[in-house]
Order: C-alpha cells, then structure tokens, then sequence
C-alpha cells in the first residue's frame, strides 16, 4: 500500500482519539502548497471578497477558499487528507462549506484559545494545512491536549467558544503545547480541543489554510448538500421516516 492512501494507524487514531490532535506524516507537496501561495497572494492584491482585515486594512483571512478555484479543490480532496480522515471519520465523508474554508496570513497574531464547534453532537474535524514553516517565533499552533473532554464552554462565538470567557478552565491555559509544523504540514485537530495561534515575534507571516470535515449525516441524507460538498464514498440515509424521492 503507498503513502498516499495509507490509512491511519491503530496507534495514531488513539492519539487523536485521546490527544485531540494528529501530524500527518505526510505533507502537501511543494508544487501544490507554491500554487496555492501564489493563488492567495493574488487574491490578497485584488481585494476579493470575503475577507477580513485589521484596522490598518492590512488583510489577515480570506473566506469560502473552495469557491475561489480549482486549485482550492485539489487541496480539500486531496487523498493525504481524505484517506487519512477515512481511518476517523468512515467511508462517507463531507467537506464543510459553512465551518473554516479559509486563509489566513497571520502577521499579527491574538493568542485566544479557543474551540471550532459548539458540542460533541455536531462535532467535525479540523484540518490546518501550512503553506509556510510555522514555528516558535512566528507563532504556530498551540493546543491544550485531551480538551476535547471538557463539558461545554462558554457563550458562542460564530459556533465556536473561548476558553478565557469560562472561569473554570482558565488555568488550563498554562498547560498548552505548542506544534511546530513544516511548509505543507498538516494538522487534525477535534473541533472541540481547544487551541490558538500562537504570538508572531518575527518579521514573517504564517500562511495557512483551515478545512472542516464530517463524517455524512445518517439522519438527514441530501438536506443539507448546500453547505456540504460530498468528498467520499456517498450520501446514506438510514432514518426511520421514509422520505419519496
């Protein structure tokens, strides 16, 4: 079996399982990640919206990254991604349209943990792709390992919750890890672990795509295909009202 639809191991499925996070051993190839760069930057020149900025109108996020090209949907099917997600999410695997599907550029960075998803009950995995070396300095990842535990938090944000607006968690911040990763590194996180950026004290940005998937919704079949795009295997529905078709 090659790399490239290698399935996740016993082992690196109970890491993610107890951990809340997972590094793939594989990285996006060069050429992919230097196109996609180069499809961001363009973007970012031209203003297209969605996007976000700061008060000096320097752009740090571009939204709904799926829209923007074919080379945007090369990565969300990527098979180092969907295959490894197979060994956590089953067969039937959908891409999240309305959760993540965006770009960041952080040069300036607001270390605020955080979770992606409001409960387990709607829970959908996080993936970071890294288009550049994301480090110490310029301010990668920081996770709170096995967070994805912790009962529900604070007041919604967007879907998500802040760590800091629950008074019971906050000296858990103390325990965050930080996660170095490579340029085309990618990252699996549980929506429901809390994590952040960590503080850029470079000169340099850390360029990144954020992905949300889920394993297909049994209870609710092709409702939903507006906001989910079907990346594996197929639509199922297995609810006990008989829908016509």
């Amino acid at each position: 079996m090659s790399l490239a639809t290698k399935s996740l191991s016993i082992q690196q499925i109970q890491h993610f399982r107890n951990s809340g996070y997972l590094k793939l051993e594989k990285r996006i190839p060069n050429v992919l990640v230097n196109n996609l760069i180069n499809e961001i930057n363009k973007n970012l020149r031209l203003r297209l919206s969605p996007l976000h900025e700061h008060d000096n109108g320097v752009i740090y996020r571009l939204d709904n990254v799926y829209e923007r090209g074919e080379i945007f949907k090369k990565l969300v099917k990527h098979p180092f991604i969907i295959n490894s997600l197979t060994s956590l999410l089953g067969p039937n695997i959908e891409f999240a349209l309305n959760r993540h599907n965006h770009a960041t550029v952080n040069r300036i960075t607001n270390r605020r943990f955080h979770r992606d998803i409001l409960q387990w009950t709607r829970s959908v995995i996080t993936v970071l792709v890294y288009l550049e070396k994301s480090t110490l300095e310029n301010g990668c990842t920081e996770i709170i390992p096995s967070s994805q535990y912790l009962p529900y938090s604070g007041k919604p944000n967007n879907g998500g919750t802040w760590l800091d607006e629950d008074s019971r968690y906050a000296d858990l911040i103390n325990q965050a890890i930080p996660i170095p990763m490579e340029k085309g590194g990618i990252l699996f996180l549980d929506s429901l672990t809390f994590h952040s950026v960590g503080k850029n004290i470079s000169n340099n940005s850390r360029m990144s795509i954020a992905l949300g998937y889920h394993s297909v919704d049994e209870l609710i079949g092709d409702n939903h295909k507006k906001t989910k795009i079907l990346v594996k295997g197929k639509r199922i529905y297995r609810g006990n009202i008989k829908f016509e078709e």
